[in-house]
């Protein structure tokens, strides 16, 4: 694991040996909780997954049924409900305060011969009424009473992924900089080669009129290939189309995409359906009107353009 990676989980109070050992099955809750939160504010992968779902639910884009100023209210907290549900596998409202509770700040009791919850803590010292909280659990089992945060199981991969690409840079950086090597070839010098730098350059300085330059030409490693593989595989354990969830068309075709697009759809109404459920839930009878998918929409422009440019051709023949 690069030292960069290291570094930046000692000081947000990761031991990087417990994130080697981090698995679904040996960790608890709390654990995947507290890495969720953190690696959304630190990973630049884990922050584009959650970020690029929220923009394909797109609920500041949908119509809610209500006066004007309802409509900026329901978007913002159906926002901060559904990144809530992506971080920790749950999503806790408050109706006696009206407030969006933190799910790590939040203890349930559960009775171990009935498995229902008896009693429930905040901050692990306040006592507040269970009935009082509208949830939504994402459980790994039917008896489950908290939610499991959904993409746990992707940090592992994607702490290789940023490690790798840590090393490739850094790779990089020092052959690009590494202007010149002493060959030598004749009898050595009583000094030795001295390494030196100077203007964010390496170079090598000796005092043996018989050694000679050579002048290296960095190649850098084509680790493309490794590093998409690796982002496949984290797409599809986050349920969408590496293609969709890294807005990466570049080697897809105009039926791949469109196929990609309609595979994110039904994952993407899902987390719609969900939201219409909990609205009603906190809110009472709400109606929502979803937009399409944007991108969709843009791929049919794009073959009806085809199409209506090829229709020219014809006619100009």
């Amino acid at each position: 694991m690069a030292d960069q990676v290291l570094t930046l989980l000692r000081r947000q109070g990761i031991r990087p040996e417990q994130l080697e050992s981090f698995n679904m099955q040996q960790s608890t809750r709390s654990d995947k909780v507290l890495f969720c939160r953190r690696f959304y504010k630190d990973s630049m992968v884990f922050k584009t997954i959650i970020n690029r779902i929220l923009d394909l639910v797109n609920v500041y884009g949908a119509t809610y049924s209500g006066s004007e100023e309802n409509q900026d209210r329901y978007a913002e907290f159906f926002y901060d409900i559904l990144r809530e549900y992506l971080l920790t596998g749950e999503c806790l409202y408050y109706k006696p305060t009206d407030q969006i509770l933190e799910s790590e700040r939040v203890e349930f009791e559960v009775d171990e011969d009935t498995g229902e919850v008896v009693r429930v803590l905040y901050d692990s010292e306040f006592e507040i009424d269970y009935d009082g909280i509208i949830g939504i659990y994402d459980g790994l089992r039917p008896s489950s009473v908290r939610g499991e945060p959904p993409f746990a199981i992707t940090l592992p991969w994607i702490v290789q992924a940023s490690s790798l690409m840590f090393s490739q840079i850094r790779a990089a950086e020092i052959g690009s900089r590494l202007l010149a090597r002493i060959v030598t070839s004749g009898a050595l010098n009583t000094e030795d080669p001295e390494l030196q730098l100077g203007d964010d350059v390496y170079m090598l300085r000796t005092n043996n009129p018989q050694d000679s330059v050579d002048y290296p030409k960095y190649t850098p490693a084509d680790f493309t290939g490794q590093m998409k593989a690796l982002f496949r595989q984290i797409a599809s354990a986050c349920g969408f189309p590496y293609e969709v969830l890294f807005s990466d068309f570049t080697e897809a075709n105009f039926s791949q995409s469109k196929a990609a697009f309609i595979s994110a759809r039904h994952e993407i109404n899902r987390y719609r359906r969900m939201i219409e459920r909990y609205a009603n839930s906190v809110f009472g009878d709400v109606s929502i009107e979803w937009p399409e998918v944007e991108a969709l929409d843009l791929l049919d422009q794009a073959k009806a353009a085809s199409l209506l440019g090829r229709m020219d051709l014809v006619e100009s023949m």
